[in-house]
């Protein structure tokens, strides 16, 4: 090959991609479904293995020819393909429906190992099972109830007795002899005199009293109580603790009766709102 050929050809090589580029447009456009999410679509050009995703409006630019196919997939969308027209480049510009992928599955069987959905019936055919728990295994300790922090500290604080004695019998050269003993329980006296041991009580009861609020508040959020009740945010604390302080509380939230419990609250919110002055 000469030096002439030569040249034409490294610029022939240099000049045909710059030309086969002038045929390549970015085509914009968008996808659109009235029900589900249209981001992060993916579109391949198969021609070019190009590909780009939709953003959060379903929107896309890639580069196209004339004859280009683009597929465009998701998980909840069926694949679709579309073939690079004139019409298209002309106005480049495209809008594609898509459609959801509608997934059916197998029959599923909801009565495993011969059940009839009937409860009454499927009770009597399961091979009902002892409840496995440390008061069935017998363990040590299992029966005893677990004390909260303060609980602890005050059972430590209040241990014994304030004092013990008794009378000690004895003989001194054959005569008998009397003797009275007495031993003090500094600990308990000192926190006692002190008023810890009753700041621990009051602590406790605080537990306590906390611990059943929050039974109410499980079976009634806070905002059902204020809004079903006609008693502000701001003031359900002190309905709490009129509620704590009246004597058949207990008794009626140990019935564990939401019913009974909401009724009961209702009552007493009558009353709460009168004597504090609320509408």
């Amino acid at each position: 090959m000469n030096s002439k050929n030569f040249i034409i050809l490294i610029i022939g090589l240099i000049i045909s991609p710059i030309f086969g580029q002038e045929n390549s447009v970015w085509l914009k456009g968008r996808v659109q479904n009235p029900n589900n999410d249209v981001s992060d679509v993916l579109i391949i050009n198969r021609t070019t293995e190009k590909s780009t995703i939709t953003d959060s409006f379903g929107q896309f630019s890639i580069e196209v020819e004339l004859g280009d196919l683009l597929q465009f997939s998701a998980v909840q969308y069926v694949t679709q393909e579309l073939i690079v027209t004139d019409s298209i480049l002309n106005k480049k510009g495209v809008l594609v429906n898509l459609l959801e992928n509608v997934i059916e599955l197998e029959e599923v069987n909801i009565r495993p190992y011969g059940l009839t959905g009937k409860i009454a019936l499927d009770l009597k055919k399961l091979d009902k099972q002892p409840v496995v728990n440390s008061q069935s295994l017998k363990l040590p300790n299992a029966n005893i109830e677990l004390l909260s922090q303060n609980e602890r500290i005050l059972k430590e604080a209040d241990r014994g007795k304030f004092a013990t004695g008794g009378i000690h019998l004895d003989t001194l050269f054959l005569f008998p002899i009397v003797g009275v003993y007495m031993n003090i329980n500094l600990h308990k006296t000192l926190n006692f005199i002190s008023g810890r041991t009753q700041k621990l009580k009051d602590a406790v009861k605080r537990d306590y009293n906390q611990k059943k609020e929050n039974e109410i508040t499980k079976k009634f959020s806070r905002s059902t109580i204020s809004e079903g009740l006609d008693i502000s945010h701001s003031n359900l604390d002190g309905f709490f603790t009129f509620c704590l302080a009246q004597n058949d509380f207990f008794e009626v939230l140990e019935a564990k009766n939401s019913n009974q419990i909401w009724e009961y609250l209702k009552v007493k919110s009558y009353k709460f709102k009168k004597e504090n002055s609320l509408k």
